[in-house]
């Protein structure tokens, strides 16, 4: 029965060929519950016909369909999507008579109806800010310690614990004066310390030349650079720059920070 109510929606949507509509409306007509089942969705097609959405003034919505565009292709959509269509194949697996089937696909519609209400609702009744997006993702928790990666340099030592007392003036100073020791050595992380550390005290040109630095080496932090890069750019409310640095980390699932990069990218998507 699924493979019949899947031909009964190519058909309705105009997509089937005429072939096929001959012999989908001969089993219709032989089957009782296929019929009831195929009025049913003419009906919902009916109320939500293309033309009905031809005559919408779209051009008045384009920041509108930009957004339900991005939900649609979210996690959530699709967890909701397959959750109708399990539903569906439910339906036809228990209903035994034509009463019964009745009651539980309308059952079903009211179910799924509730469901993406719910969960629209609150997508797009949820609005954001850049200055809170920043604050919640910002997470230098994450950062390894350099004393771990065998750096027992006493500068770096004493810059992570400044840095780790959110003293960022004199954590930037000692990051600095390693550098400047070390110009040949490259250092990843320190960079990203020193680069943080500037984002919090608002020097940001510097951190995003830092960030940039480690995005363009072939270091396993470089797409750890893209992340710091990103919020560097949420903190500037530069959205637009925020988005296509998110992107690039979106690209493969094997990058740091790859959830939180889709999950803050969805976010963003509401604010422009």
């Amino acid at each position: 029965m699924n493979h019949q109510a899947e031909h009964i929606h190519a058909y309705l949507s105009g997509v089937m060929s005429a072939k096929d509509v001959e012999a989908l409306k001969k089993e219709i007509e032989a089957d009782e519950k296929l019929k009831e089942y195929f009025n049913i969705c003419k009906e919902l097609y009916a109320n939500f016909d293309e033309n009905s959405w031809n005559n919408l003034p779209l051009d008045q919505f384009k920041e509108e369909v930009k957004v339900y565009e991005s939900y649609y292709k979210s996690d959530k959509a699709n967890t909701i999507k397959d959750a109708i269509t399990i539903a569906e194949t439910n339906y036809f697996e228990k209903a035994t008579d034509t009463n019964t089937a009745t009651k539980l696909l309308y059952k079903v519609i009211a179910i799924a109806a509730v469901l993406c209400a719910v969960y629209i609702g609150y997508y797009f009744n949820t609005t954001y800010e850049a200055s809170e997006l920043y604050a919640d993702y910002k997470d230098w928790e994450t950062l390894p310690s350099l004393t771990l990666r065998g750096q027992n340099n006493e500068d770096l030592v004493s810059g992570e614990r400044y840095f780790k007392a959110q003293d960022y003036d004199k954590a930037s100073v000692i990051f600095n004066k390693w550098i400047e020791a070390h110009p040949e050595t490259y250092n990843s992380t320190v960079l990203l310390y020193l680069g943080i550390s500037y984002l919090e005290i608002n020097d940001t040109d510097k951190a995003i030349t830092l960030f940039s630095k480690v995005t363009n080496s072939e270091s396993l932090d470089a797409s750890k650079g893209y992340w710091y890069l990103a919020l560097t750019y949420l903190k500037l409310e530069d959205i637009s720059n925020a988005k296509e640095t998110l992107k690039i980390i979106t690209k493969s699932t094997s990058n740091s920070n790859y959830k939180n990069a889709q999950d803050l990218l969805d976010k963003l998507e509401t604010i422009e």
